[in-house]
């Protein structure tokens, strides 16, 4: 099950916190965003600890945003480092060889029309040297940069959609953390999530209980620039 929301942002006319008058109001020309995903890991419930558990099989892609299922690759990013040693406990117990890949992985930097993705968990005992992120059997969160290449002053934009693969899954941790990194207007701007990995076994499938809780820890500080991040918004 995919689930979606956008990031906007705002564009003042002469300082970061500003609002353009209506007599001020420009086009700007800007270039469109670019996205990556990085540092997906274990932690606790407040995502103030990182803790790479073997069981959790982190993984990063990206791919074309149409592709909703299978296995991805991770062209121009890095899987991470990790190890492929048995694991046992966890909610899938005596599984050999998950491979977390810990948390130093991520992927490229994508514009719009392809989606980055970061996840985590397993499904069907997969094989710990296959490297490939997989979006029928993971739990994952993908961020598409929107096309946006002109912006009126005084007025949101949308910067891209971030949306959920909710699939079961067998996992060491129940919380994940990890890093949504916009590219936009010359700045580098880090987003950190937190995820509290529900079992999704209550029926039937669409029963509220087996939503996956995603909110997010930070908002980016100021930058030099003349916009105004507002931050989440349910997409519609």
């Amino acid at each position: 099950m995919l689930t979606s929301f956008a990031l906007v942002g705002g564009l003042a006319g002469v300082t970061l916190l500003s609002t353009a008058a209506p007599a001020e109001a420009a086009t700007i020309t800007v270039t469109a965003p670019q996205a990556q995903m990085s540092g997906h890991v274990g932690t606790n419930s407040t995502g103030t600890t990182t803790s790479a558990q073997n069981g959790d099989r982190y993984r990063f892609g990206s791919a074309s945003t149409a592709t909703t299922s299978g296995s991805i690759n991770n062209t121009g990013g890095s899987v991470g480092t990790g190890n492929n040693t048995a694991t046992t406990g966890g909610w899938f117990p005596s599984v050999v060889g998950q491979s977390p890949y810990h948390s130093d992985g991520y992927t490229n930097w994508v514009s719009n029309g392809t989606t980055a993705w970061s996840a985590h968990g397993y499904d069907n005992a997969p094989s710990a040297s296959d490297t490939r992120l997989n979006l029928s059997e993971q739990s994952a969160l993908g961020f598409e940069p929107s096309n946006v290449t002109q912006i009126e002053t005084g007025t949101y934009f949308n910067l891209g959609r971030m949306v959920h693969s909710n699939n079961p899954v067998y996992a060491t941790s129940q919380w994940f953390k990890g890093d949504l990194n916009i590219r936009f207007m010359g700045q580098d701007m880090s987003y950190q999530w937190l995820m509290n990995e529900t079992p999704n076994d209550a029926t039937p499938n669409s029963d509220p209980a087996n939503n996956d809780l995603t909110t997010f820890l930070n908002q980016v500080s100021d930058k030099t620039f003349t916009g105004l991040l507002r931050g989440f918004r349910t997409a519609f």
